[in-house]
Order: structure tokens, then C-alpha cells, then sequence
């Protein structure tokens, strides 16, 4: 096997509380299917299209929304998930709109009376005397004067911060089963499994750390020439920062797996 060269890692962040997806149909292929949106949080799979009756087969969701089933088969299931939008993660620099104002590409606005959405200039100009008729299609394009906005949602995630350096580990919970009759020696059977992660960043002074404890999309690149990645829910559980008078001032950051860490390509 050909060894990788590594690559940056990311963070991805969720803000909003996500677009819901209630009992959306879908029909198992030897028990996966790819469900319609990605950067999923799946909360219930049921046998029924009321959504009243949970499966009770194991099962899990890669954050690229590809659902597995144990001894699925081609059984039809509902799920309800929530998703968010790819976005720029960048709510943060809109300012509400103003007639015949001068933009430039980059600029963002929200409507005088706010919605789910902002809107991101594309192509510069002079906004109209008018507000528009705001486009609530994400990706969609909204001409107002000689400006042209591109939609987006708050319901979005998108790229945070990038690190230099990763690890990740994943673990299994061992019970123990020694007894009487062991002749002294420890047994243990295997229990619950999971994945913890580490990663290591320059410290930057416009990008504040805000989100200990926060659920976070983690990518973690093994191919610099490809989009090859492991990438899953993660909760951040630390952040140290450290300095010396001969290196740059770095941040560590720990992360705790809530899920399943899937290996994606695409």
C-alpha cells in the first residue's frame, strides 16, 4: 500500500439549530442508503412513516449521511435527522441591507426584517433604491441594483480553524470478567466502542477559540492530493495553549467522538 502524505485537518463548525428532516423515506441497499442531505445528526429511524415505531435493529450515520443498518436488507425506514447547509460560517460579519450603497465582493447582508438567511455579495455594484425580493433558495442567486447576492442559511456549517497535526484514536470499553476460577489471571470481555482525537494549531489572534463543549465537525485529511479523510461529531474537551521564546505560540486541542469516525472520499 502506497504510504500518504498528511495534509491539514479542519474544524467545522454548525451554527443555527439545524434544517429538520421528519420521517424522510428511504429504502436499504443490503442495509445502507445515502440519505438527501449531508452534515447530518440522526435522532430516530422507524419502521412506520408516522415515525412511531424505532427500529430495533442497530444502526448508525456517518456525517456524510450514509445510514447503516444492521441485517437491513432492502427494508424500507423513515428517518429524522437534522442538517446543516455547506457554508462560509461567516453570519457573523453580515449587517442589515441600506439602499444604494456601494458593495464589494465578499460583503454580506441580512434583510431589514431578518430571516432564516443571509446573503453574500458575488458580484459587486450598487445595491437598488428598493429592497428585493430576498431569493430563500440557498446557492441562489438575487440581482438588487447592479449587485448580485448569493443566498445562505444560518443553518449552515462551515471552516473554523485548521491544524497542523492530528492523531486519532479509536478505543473500545473493556469489561471486566475475572472470577474465582481464573488462577489469578484478569479476563475482560469488549463493551462499548468510540474514538477520542488530538490535533495541534498556531495560535491565531483573530480566530478565538468559543466552542469547548460545543458538538463541532471534525476532518481529519490523510492525502494531500485528494479529498481521502476521516471525519466525524466531536465534542472539543480541551484546549491548552502553550509559548516558548524560540517557537510560535501553538494551541492543542482535544476532541471526544460522538459517533461513528467514517473514512470518506469524497
Amino acid at each position: 500500500m502506497t504510504a500518504k502524505a498528511g495534509k491539514l485537518g479542519a474544524v467545522y463548525a454548525a451554527y443555527g439549530a439545524g434544517i429538520d428532516i421528519t420521517n424522510e423515506p428511504v429504502t436499504l441497499d443490503a442495509g445502507v442508503v445515502s440519505l438527501t442531505n449531508t452534515n447530518v445528526l440522526v435522532s430516530k429511524v422507524t419502521s412506520d412513516a408516522g415515525g412511531t415505531i424505532p427500529i430495533t435493529k442497530a444502526w448508525y450515520c456517518t456525517v456524510k449521511g450514509s445510514l447503516v443498518v444492521s441485517d437491513g436488507g432492502t427494508d424500507e425506514v423513515w428517518v429524522t435527522y437534522k442538517y446543516w447547509n455547506e457554508g462560509v460560517y461567516a453570519h457573523k460579519d453580515a449587517i442589515e441591507w441600506t439602499a444604494e450603497a456601494v458593495k464589494v465582493v465578499g460583503d454580506r447582508v441580512y434583510p431589514t426584517t431578518e430571516t432564516l438567511f443571509y446573503y453574500e455579495c458575488t458580484t459587486g455594484g450598487t445595491s437598488g433604491a428598493t429592497e428585493p425580493e430576498w431569493e430563500t433558495t440557498v446557492g441562489g442567486t438575487q440581482v438588487d441594483g447592479t449587485v448580485t447576492w448569493t443566498c445562505h442559511s444560518y443553518s449552515e456549517i462551515g471552516q473554523v480553524c485548521g491544524f497542523f497535526s492530528w492523531s486519532a484514536d479509536n478505543v473500545c470499553d473493556m469489561l471486566p470478567t475475572t472470577d474465582y476460577c481464573d488462577d489469578g489471571h484478569k479476563t475482560y470481555i469488549a463493551a462499548v466502542k468510540g474514538w477520542t482525537g488530538s490535533a495541534e494549531r498556531h495560535w491565531l489572534t483573530e480566530e478565538v477559540l468559543e466552542w469547548i463543549g460545543d458538538n463541532l465537525i471534525i476532518r481529519f485529511y490523510v492525502d494531500e492530493s485528494s479529498d481521502l479523510r476521516y471525519e466525524g461529531w466531536v465534542i472539543v474537551n480541551t484546549h491548552g495553549i502553550s509559548s516558548a521564546t524560540d517557537t510560535l505560540v501553538n494551541e492543542s486541542l482535544g476532541f471526544q467522538g460522538d459517533g461513528i469516525l467514517s473514512y470518506e472520499s469524497s
